[in-house]
């Protein structure tokens, strides 16, 4: 049974408060909440509508605090247009913070995820209000959706289950984030960086260089525990302070070996090596991927167990899961990176340049109500997933697209 929660608050406010100012001059988490923020470029339209989405989402889950959109190189002109959007319109609980560009790679080529590491030091170090020393700071991705409340008290209802594994299989399970703990979500990223010049990148005396002996047995298993993480990244202040400013002095000289997406991710990893903070690493923060290599890395197999119940429809009540099955039932974070399908209807988020959270627009096409029960979608090469990939794409067109016509109403409802 659902454990009863004053927080979470399943229907959006038709009248929701304007974007919070706090109380005091310094920005705080709270024991339960932390401080979420998310790193972006200047665009009004492809991430401005992923990052009022995300607020709405928050929002529909009784959060209270500040989300944070760090947008980096912003022109005059494109920061007066954010500025503007969100003076005209009422998102519950969205602010911005404008960084400076980052700085180009050594090659004299852009690399737009290196604005992660250096929107998040500006950010950190020169946020209006400013950010309490003590606080705790999520780290996500712009394309994300909650789909219960992001908590770290991890004594409370709705944070079970914690799944971890690796290195820390039979460890004490964290009651929180501390100092010199961060948590952060298993990432298929892998121990990669051993095979990179680790001297040059990290420096000759460092943890990273000298404490993972690359020749080792144990060595990759190690540092896939400890450090093959990806977003949520959660860590308090200082932790993350540290780690940005490593993170955006080694992204470039890692992109000199290996200038390919993941660069920065391997960047985090390095820098908290480093730093000698290996983070607590949860499989069940998000769902993302739906491979099947992926099943011990994310949540699925809650989505797993959800999705083969037959009396599971895909209709708005996919949203309400966790206050009707318990709070167990899905994992915080839906991570919609790639494209996804289902019968009668599709989602990838590259479809929407423009921010569609304007009065005119009208829902998006849902997928059918029983989902579940008919022949899966090929893809456009004509490929079916399998019995077990298959009804993870359908969850995941399904409850995307439910999110989005959620998050519309509401924002019809506080603006139209």
């Amino acid at each position: 049974n659902p454990n009863p929660n004053p927080n979470p608050n399943p229907n959006p406010s038709p009248n929701p408060k304007p974007n919070p100012k706090p109380a005091s001059e310094v920005l705080r988490s709270t024991g339960t909440e932390p401080l979420i923020a998310f790193s972006t470029d200047c665009r009004d339209g492809f991430q401005a509508w992923q990052s009022e989405l995300l607020a709405w989402s928050a929002h529909r889950w009784g959060h209270t605090l500040p989300l944070t959109r760090i947008a980096s190189g912003c022109s005059d002109e494109e920061r007066a247009v954010l500025e503007e959007r969100l003076r005209s319109v009422e998102v519950p609980l969205l602010r911005v913070h404008f960084a400076p560009k980052a700085d180009s790679m050594t090659n004299g080529k852009d690399y737009k995820y290196h604005n992660k590491p250096t929107g998040l030091l500006h950010f950190l170090e020169a946020s209006d209000p400013p950010i309490a020393d003590d606080a705790v700071i999520a780290l996500l991705d712009p394309d994300m959706i909650l789909m219960k409340p992001l908590f770290i008290n991890f004594t409370l209802p709705e944070t079970q289950p914690l799944d971890y594994s690796g290195m820390w299989e039979g460890a004490e399970m964290p009651l929180g984030v501390a100092e010199g703990q961060p948590i952060a979500q298993h990432y298929g990223i892998g121990p990669k960086w051993l095979e990179f010049n680790r001297s040059r990148i990290c420096g000759p005396g460092s943890p990273c260089t000298t404490k993972y002996e690359r020749e080792k047995p144990s060595t990759a298993r190690t540092v896939n525990s400890f450090f093959g993480v990806g977003p949520p990244y959660i860590g308090r202040k200082n932790d993350l302070r540290r780690i940005a400013a490593e993170w955006a002095r080694m992204t470039p000289l890692i992109y000199d070996e290996f200038p390919k997406l993941l660069a920065e991710m391997y960047g985090y990893s390095m820098a908290a090596a480093h730093l000698d903070l290996p983070h607590f690493r949860v499989n069940n923060f998000m769902v993302s991927a739906i491979e099947r290599m992926y099943t011990k890395l994310e949540g699925w197999g809650q989505v797993d167990r959800l999705v083969a119940d037959p009396t599971l429809k895909c209709d708005p009540s996919i949203l309400d899961v966790p206050l009707t099955r318990g709070w167990g039932a899905l994992p915080p974070l839906l991570h919609y990176c790639q494209g996804y399908r289902a019968p009668g209807a599709r989602f990838n988020k590259y479809t929407y340049q423009t921010n569609f959270f304007q009065c005119d627009t009208e829902p998006l096409a849902v997928p059918d109500t029983d989902s579940w029960a008919e022949p899966p979608q090929p893809d456009k090469r004509g490929r079916v997933n399998d019995e077990i990939e298959s009804p993870r794409l359908v969850f995941m067109a399904c409850y995307t697209l439910h999110a989005v016509n959620a998050a519309l109403e509401g924002f019809k409802a506080a603006n139209c």
